[in-house]
C-alpha cells in the first residue's frame, strides 16, 4: 500500500475536524446518495434517497466513478483544448 493512499483516506476521514469511521453510520452523513451507495448497503441508501427526494450533483470522486464520469481531480482536474485547424 502506497503511503499516499493512506494519506488520502486519513484526509477524507478527518476533513470535518472530527474523526469519521469507515462505516454505514458515517456514510449516512455524506451528502451524496451515490457516494453512500458505493460503500456497502446500496438498496438501503437508494431507497432512502428515493423516498426523500435527495439530489446528487455527482461531484464526489466515488459518485463520478459510479456514474462513469471523469473524476475532477488528478489528471481529470483540467481540460486541455487543442485547436484543430
Amino acid at each position: 500500500v502506497d503511503t499516499r493512499h493512506l494519506n488520502l483516506i486519513a484526509d477524507y476521514l478527518t476533513q470535518t475536524g472530527e474523526w469519521l469511521g469507515m462505516s454505514r453510520n458515517s456514510m449516512k452523513s455524506c451528502p451524496s446518495p451515490i457516494q453512500q451507495m458505493s460503500f456497502e448497503t446500496t438498496c438501503k441508501f437508494l431507497t432512502h434517497a428515493t423516498l426523500h427526494g435527495e439530489v446528487d450533483n455527482i461531484s464526489s470522486p466515488s459518485a463520478c466513478l459510479a456514474a462513469g464520469n471523469v473524476v475532477k481531480g488528478g489528471t481529470g482536474l483540467c481540460e486541455i483544448l487543442v485547436p484543430f485547424e
